[in-house]
């Protein structure tokens, strides 16, 4: 509703509705009192329309939650250090000078390519041993062989 383009009869109009408004929830509210006369208890509060983001959870209903999640995924634990380097090098090593694909240690080795390929990048270009042979292709020479 664009309030910029409202005539005045309009905005009349939306006063006396709610004027109406008003004086039918007073109304209802006194229904509501006699009724609970009969009942033999007390009126219930009004409901106030839920205005706003939702309350927070109580803390143990977010631990319940967090322990239900937690059960149903698996985590892995990290690797030993230097255990990749190990893995990879040994790899090459019984390969000889044929080498072995990215693809083929990431299957050996069980993990991923891309965690091969940044090993090569990083902690392998520093091997003086480890020689590119192709794309994606490493090979041993030197020290390591």
């Amino acid at each position: 509703m664009d309030l910029t383009k409202l005539t005045s009869n309009q905005t009349k109009d939306i006063a006396k509705l709610l004027e109406r408004k008003e004086s039918l929830e007073s109304e209802l509210q006194k229904i509501e009192q006699q009724l609970a006369r009969y009942d033999g208890g007390t009126a219930p509060a009004a409901k106030k329309a839920k205005v706003g983001r939702p309350a927070k959870q109580d803390s143990s209903a977010r631990s319940q939650k967090a322990s239900r999640s937690a059960s149903t995924t698996t985590t892995r634990k990290r690797a030993p250090r230097g255990q990749l380097k190990e893995g990879i090098i040994n790899a090459l090593n019984s390969a000889g000078k044929e080498g072995l694909t990215v693809k083929e240690l990431a299957q050996r080795l069980n993990t991923s390519t891309g965690n091969i390929h940044a090993w090569f990048f990083t902690t392998g270009k520093k091997m003086k041993g480890i020689k590119k042979v192709g794309p994606g292709k490493y090979t041993l020479s030197g020290k390591y062989q």
